[in-house]
């Protein structure tokens, strides 16, 4: 089944697309018989527009990510085969990185959406947050890690959805 998009005549990119030609674009270097990634190659693997597959942030990133392996490839077959491994291994390793910083970044999200709820419904039952706020008389040393954990394990709760 096609979508049709409203301004044109291709078709529009769905999530099994995109994981499609994310896995196409985390195989392309390990393909020696590839030596170069251009976004024309992947629009014609996947049937799409060049600028339907630049507008995916997680397309846009493994492209990168296949950018620099041929990088690191090309320049691999320059050096000794020790130093290949070291820089296979800093690729593995940025990658990981990156995905460390995707996960941070969605906890993050996670947290600002938990703490925007909670300040709203403390002002929804009437206190404000100066006195929410209001620093503790005790240090987080102080306390043993047990009571913090039963502290926080009561707040610990699925955050309800907003109603309108």
């Amino acid at each position: 089944m096609v979508n049709e998009c409203a301004h044109g005549g291709g078709k529009r990119i769905s999530n099994r697309d995109v994981q499609r030609v994310v896995k196409f674009l985390a195989a392309l270097p390990d393909n020696r018989k590839i030596f170069k990634v251009t976004w024309a190659m992947i629009a014609e693997y996947a049937g799409l527009s060049r600028q339907s597959l630049q507008a995916n942030a997680e397309i846009k990133k493994a492209y990168h990510l296949a950018k620099q392996a041929f990088v690191a490839r090309s320049n691999s077959r320059l050096r000794k085969r020790s130093s290949n491994k070291g820089c296979q291994d800093l690729i593995n390793e940025n990658v990981a990185l990156q995905a460390r910083i995707a996960e941070l970044e969605k906890r993050d999200s996670f947290w600002r959406v938990r703490w925007y709820t909670i300040a709203y419904n403390v002002r929804q039952h009437g206190l404000q947050m100066e006195r929410i706020d209001r620093v503790v008389p005790f240090t987080g040393e102080a306390m043993k890690q047990q009571e913090i954990q039963k502290i926080l394990d009561d707040w610990n709760e699925p955050i309800p959805p907003v109603s309108s």
